[in-house]
């Protein structure tokens, strides 16, 4: 058979689909070249987002260690200023347990829970008032714990010497009367264990006669 013979319709069609089948495989190779070169750049920006996100979640572990951290500091702070408060309440209650002036008050309500006669509390009231004030003015004592036996022997001597509040110079058997409530307080003072030791014992106790003294003694 002649090639002349062929219709050119025939060969027309033939080439047609001659370039059809280049251009799609032209298409294909495009395509594949497209997805070669897309590939690496969306791995890349996935590992990229991996990244980012870690490096987000490690600031975010950061800023919670450090405000963890923060409020810890606060808590043992506000910890620290209440154990201080409560350690200087504590002293401060301790302190003025010691007060003299406290301390006679105390004396006073014991009496009255013991059912003395109001002239035995009014008695007792005005004599460890003076005695009181004589350690505060005139010796600068207000704590329990700094008289001393020589303080309460100045407290008989400025009582001698200064005159009541009437004028006339107490009488011996006046200042004995004054010596035998302090004594009594002082007693009290150590049965309630609050002094270890009485002072009053190395008093020398004034006698009525105001000649002689005798040294007083513990009362049982």
């Amino acid at each position: 058979m002649c090639l002349t013979s062929i219709p050119f319709a025939v060969l027309g069609d033939t080439d047609e689909r001659k370039q059809a089948i280049m251009r799609e495989t032209n298409n294909g190779s495009d395509t594949a070249n497209v997805a070669r070169s897309n590939g690496p750049a969306r791995r890349g920006n996935k590992k990229g987002s991996h990244v980012t996100q870690a490096r987000a979640k490690a600031q975010r572990a950061k800023l919670d260690a450090q405000v963890k951290a923060h409020h810890g500091q606060e808590e043992r702070e506000m910890s620290t200023r209440h154990t201080r408060l409560k350690k200087t309440t504590r002293q401060d209650l301790q302190a003025k347990r010691r007060v003299i002036a406290i301390l006679i008050e105390a004396y006073i309500q014991d009496h009255i829970g013991g059912n003395s006669s109001q002239k035995t509390l009014e008695w007792h009231q005005t004599v460890l008032g003076l005695m009181r004030l004589f350690f505060e003015e005139e010796l600068d004592i207000i704590q329990i714990d700094d008289v001393e036996a020589d303080d309460i022997s100045a407290w008989f001597a400025h009582m001698r010497s200064t005159p009541a509040a009437h004028g006339n110079v107490r009488s011996e058997r006046t200042i004995q009367t004054y010596a035998r409530s302090a004594r009594a307080f002082f007693h009290w003072l150590v049965r309630r264990q609050t002094i270890e030791r009485n002072p009053f014992e190395r008093v020398v106790f004034p006698n009525r006669g105001g000649n002689t003294f005798v040294q007083t003694q513990m009362v049982k």
